[in-house]
């Protein structure tokens, strides 16, 4: 049996952090650092990209959160190299890694396979810098989400500033990965939600997810 590879990343150059804050039903609840970075992975330039969620102080004795996500991928976004994740949350708790196996990335202790050419909701978030938006508008994205796969597509909102992402469920491997997922992928893919997205001078300053009466915001927070 072929023994299983981890691969590490083995140089940084160019990193950028940008903060939100996440507000849920009107109430500032936690804080998201998003760390950018520019690196090689398994001999190949990638980019490197860190999401820490953590709960305020004020928030945290009714529902404490502290999560962390790693997502490494080309530098076209598109290709998925490397993803970690692990969640903390009440009555649940997630960690998942990949590992590359017979030049495929797969969930570590199991044959679930991110496929080729597809984006997580973290690099396709990236895109959002990265693009114009009139390059990403109305194309069809393959996703990714821990086993399940997606179909997303942008599109315009009330002004030039505005997208909505549409997720559409496309299928998922016949075991799940996850018993239950964190609150903010939940509430990303959830089927039915509204999820609006604001750029401003070619970047990401604000999304919204509602459904029905829930709603979270994620607003940029000035240097």
């Amino acid at each position: 049996m072929e023994k299983l590879i981890y691969i590490f990343i083995i140089s940084f150059s160019f990193c950028e952090t940008t903060q939100f804050m996440i507000s849920f039903m009107g109430l500032d609840a936690a804080k998201v650092s998003i760390k950018i970075e520019d690196g090689t992975y398994d001999d190949l330039n990638a980019k490197i990209i860190t999401y820490r969620t953590k709960t305020l102080k004020a928030f945290n004795k009714l529902f404490p959160i502290d999560n962390y996500y790693k997502t490494i991928v080309t530098t076209d976004l598109n290709e998925i190299l490397y993803f970690e994740k692990k969640t903390s949350q009440p009555w649940l708790n997630n960690d998942i890694k990949t590992i590359k196996h017979d030049n495929k990335i797969l969930y570590s202790d199991s044959s679930i396979e991110i496929p080729k050419n597809y984006y997580n909701i973290f690099s396709l978030l990236e895109l959002l810098n990265q693009k114009p938006i009139n390059e990403i508008i109305k194309k069809e994205y393959k996703l990714e989400k821990e086993g399940e796969k997606y179909i997303a597509k942008f599109s315009r909102g009330e002004d030039l500033t505005v997208v909505y992402l549409d997720l559409q469920f496309k299928e998922q491997y016949s075991k799940s990965l996850l018993k239950g997922t964190d609150i903010f992928t939940w509430a990303i893919y959830k089927n039915g939600s509204e999820r609006k997205l604001k750029i401003k001078n070619g970047k990401l300053v604000y999304c919204e997810f509602s459904l029905g009466l829930v709603n979270m915001k994620a607003k940029i927070l000035a240097k």
